[in-house]
């Protein structure tokens, strides 16, 4: 036990030794390394004005050796030899200069710098002083009398806004005119828009300008007296008339419909929308609308009979083809017979959701049908359930089909069955609409736009070559990373309107089926309120009217139908490298041969068909595609009742 407790004491004694010469060791050398580290030199203060206010710029010098290191910055207030105040750190930084915009006028500030490797601080550099004093800022004088165009009488509590055009640091400046209609406004030097204002008259940038695109910019440089006559026009209320008439159907019945004007003399102005009025008939048959001297206007009627066709007055079933009415006086005897639509038991179902297929989305369908010859069947338009997503077209007519959906706040896409989005028409798959059957599960997510809180608006017409508008056009516009900004699909008129966009760089696409997309670029957003005006015309697509006009393909492929599993109908489709003979047939899984659905010659391209399996049994089956005796594929299909 004696040894042992002998053993313990020299090990306790050999411990504390070591840790003693351990915090001598790191003592040292922590003096060492703060003697090694140099101090900043030639530390300089020079007083500045940052956007007409004053700072201070701190700049030294300092050999790093390639060792990283950081500067503290100290700072009092006062002289250095002022003993009352102390320096206190303010910041930290890599470079070799700092900034101090806490400063006031009439106040002096003294600072040092220190150096920073890893842990270890340098002594002080060399102390300076910088006394602040206000920076004189140029300005000029803007001034000017607010009048009435065609009186010459000044225009009292009339407003002048000064709004700055390029980076000044300073806020936009209101004017209110006096009882002589004088207004005078002290302006900093810079560049600046002029918007003049009155109640009953019609407002306007510098120089006659109705939109800030087109306002000229004012320089003010110092010193500057600048004096403006502006002049401004009454607002004169305009004459209106009444256009009036009634909706029955081949029967002489009254109808309830929507009735539409579409004012085709004038552009888009700054109310958007303005282009368009429309009201509804009574329970009679009849409508009024109320309208403006001078313009000149389309009608179209849509029923809220849906076994009804939408027509344009007179008796037209395109936009192009519409009779213009003139406004000069009361009108009458704008009267439109409805014809029936041909009866389909068929149609088009699917739901619209988000990315995530979680939330059901208001989203607005469009459906084109290909190589259609009856000019108001081209299109068809639906509408979701919102609370659902879900949306169905119906008594379409029979043939091929490409969908279109639309939401506010997400992104537009062409269907596809492989889900992937496209905006280009060409790329979007054919949906085939047989007489007699519903084809469900045609869904769309969508993913959420990036750019949501922009507060400013493109708008314009899509034309066709000929000048008539364009309608269910797709138009987008793309940020300078070519990714999708806003969009917005064309109204009946061929009119549109992107909304929430946000400062920056864009260009304008336009798509529509069978016409070649039409591009606009340098769409420079400059201002958060701005409303801007662009027009696009399309011509024919020469090359590519549908997807069975494509040039023939080098391959053969069966594609996998769709829906699958499917009950009672799927889609089939094909492509043909050459034209061929070519069988396409369904087995069933003990190898029985159950339909027939091709057999004979069929011209290279793309081939698409409805298979019928309502008197087929639930169960796996086969498709088998043969071209000129030799397989081509075989796909597997499941039937489930």
């Amino acid at each position: 036990m004696v040894q042992f407790n002998v053993v313990f004491l020299f090990l306790r004694f050999a411990m504390k030794k070591i840790l003693l010469f351990s915090f001598a060791l790191v003592l040292l050398l922590s003096v060492v390394g703060f003697a090694q580290t140099p101090s900043p030199a030639n530390l300089t203060a020079t007083v500045v004005t940052t956007g007409h206010h004053p700072a201070v710029k701190l700049a030294w010098e300092y050999d790093s050796m390639n060792v990283p290191v950081r500067f503290g910055i100290y700072k009092k207030f006062g002289l250095l030899e002022d003993t009352s105040s102390r320096f206190y750190r303010i910041w930290t930084t890599h470079n070799k200069q700092y900034i101090d915009y806490y400063v006031r006028p009439g106040m002096t500030y003294s600072y040092y710098v220190t150096a920073i490797v890893q842990h270890t601080e340098s002594e002080p550099s060399n102390s300076v002083e910088a006394e602040v004093v206000q920076p004189v800022v140029p300005h000029g004088v803007i001034s000017g009398v607010l009048f009435e165009d065609s009186t010459n009488a000044v225009l009292v509590r009339g407003v002048v806004h000064f709004v700055p055009a390029s980076n000044i640091v300073t806020m936009p400046k209101v004017i209110e005119t006096d009882s002589n209609g004088f207004f005078k406004a002290r302006l900093n030097a810079g560049t600046y828009y002029m918007f003049t204002a009155a109640r009953g008259y019609v407002p306007e940038y510098y120089d006659n300008a109705a939109t800030l695109r087109d306002a000229t910019v004012i320089t003010v440089q110092n010193n500057d007296s600048l004096v403006f006559l502006v002049g401004l026009a009454k607002i004169v209320p305009p004459t209106f008339y009444t256009l009036s008439g009634s909706v029955k159907d081949s029967a002489g019945s009254p109808q309830r419909a929507e009735v539409r004007a579409f004012l085709v003399n004038r552009p888009n102005g700054i109310m958007p929308h303005a282009h368009k009025l429309r009201t509804f008939t009574d329970s009679l048959g009849n409508f009024t609308l109320t309208l403006k001297e001078n313009d000149t206007v389309v009608i179209y009627v849509f029923p809220h009979n849906r076994t009804l066709l939408p027509e344009y007055w007179d008796n037209k079933r395109t936009f192009a083809e519409a009779d213009r009415i003139a406004i000069t006086g009361n009108i009458a005897g704008i009267n439109v017979t409805l014809d029936s639509k041909p009866v389909f038991a068929n149609g088009i179902s699917g739901t619209v959701t988000d990315s995530e297929g979680t939330t059901p989305l208001g989203a607005f369908i469009y459906a084109y049908r290909k190589a259609n010859t009856h000019p108001m069947m081209t299109k068809y338009f639906a509408v979701t359930d919102t609370l659902t997503g879900s949306y169905s077209f119906t008594n379409m007519e029979p043939g091929n089909y490409i969908l279109l959906c639309w939401s506010p706040g997400y992104k537009s896409t062409y269907f596809r069955y492989d889900g992937m989005p496209t905006l280009d028409w060409r790329f979007a798959d054919s949906i085939v609409v047989p007489e007699n059957a519903v084809i469900e599960n045609i869904d769309f997510r969508l993913w959420a736009l990036p750019h949501r809180n922009g507060k400013t608006s493109v708008q314009g017409n899509v034309l066709a070559s000929t000048g008539s508008g364009l309608d269910a056009v797709l138009v987008y516009a793309l940020d300078g990373n070519n990714a999708v900004a806003g969009s917005a699909v064309t109204d009946l008129d061929g009119s549109y309107e992107i909304e929430g966009l946000t400062t920056g760089s864009y260009s304008l696409v336009s798509s529509a089926m069978n016409y070649q997309d039409g591009k606009i670029g340098d769409v420079e957003v400059t201002d958060e309120y701005e409303i801007l005006q662009f027009d696009a015309e399309l011509s024919p697509d020469q090359v590519l009217s549908v997807r069975d006009e494509v040039a023939a393909p080098s391959e053969y492929r069966l594609n996998q139908n769709y829906p699958n599993p499917f009950n009672p109908g799927t889609v089939l489709s094909f492509v043909m490298g050459n034209s061929s003979f070519i069988t396409l047939k369904v087995y069933n899984i003990l190898g029985n041969e159950v339909a027939t659905l091709v057999n004979g010659e069929m011209s290279a391209g793309e081939h698409t068909l409805y298979f019928d399996g309502s008197n087929l049994n639930s169960g796996v089956y086969y498709l088998k595609l043969e071209a000129d005796n030799a397989l081509v594929a075989v796909r597997k299909m499941l039937l489930v009742k």
